[in-house]
């Protein structure tokens, strides 16, 4: 594996995880509501 792909597979785990996080958020902000 080189460094690109690396880095690549990187920003997509991390993208994933970050819309995972605003998804929480969001539901958390509803059921507060």
């Amino acid at each position: 594996m080189n460094t690109q792909e690396a880095s690549m597979e990187l920003l997509r785990k991390y993208l994933t995880y970050n819309s995972m996080v605003q998804i929480i958020g969001y539901t958390g902000i509803i059921g507060d509501l």
